[in-house]
């Protein structure tokens, strides 16, 4: 493991594991910016949007991170979740119930 000393105090050591932790939060945040940045464009279509999204979960599978990992873990769990909601929204639509803040899906 390689450590070196800070400029500002020379009692103070920075080690390799240090530095690759904010380096790999950077790169995972980048794939979502560049992802949410692509998805907010006002030529959005469904093609675009899908390729966005496997361009930024594929990222994530080659950053071979635990950040990463967890990341993509959290965005998977939120895509599920916001398919079930829309899924209900459209039954409710369909059987004409009328929704309201009391019986929105959540």
């Amino acid at each position: 493991m390689t450590c070196v000393s800070s400029s500002v105090d020379s009692s103070i050591n920075f080690c390799d594991d240090e530095f690759n932790l904010p380096s790999a939060a950077i790169s995972a945040l980048l794939a979502v910016k560049l992802a949410v940045d692509s998805l907010c464009c006002k030529e959005v279509n469904l093609l675009t949007a899908e390729f966005s999204i496997k361009l930024m979960m594929g990222t994530f599978g080659n950053l071979n991170s635990i950040i990463a990992t967890e990341t993509l873990t959290a965005i998977i769990f939120l895509f599920h979740r916001g398919v079930q909601i829309y899924h209900r929204l459209l039954s409710n639509c369909n059987t004409g119930h009328k929704i309201t803040a009391n019986n929105f899906p959540n």
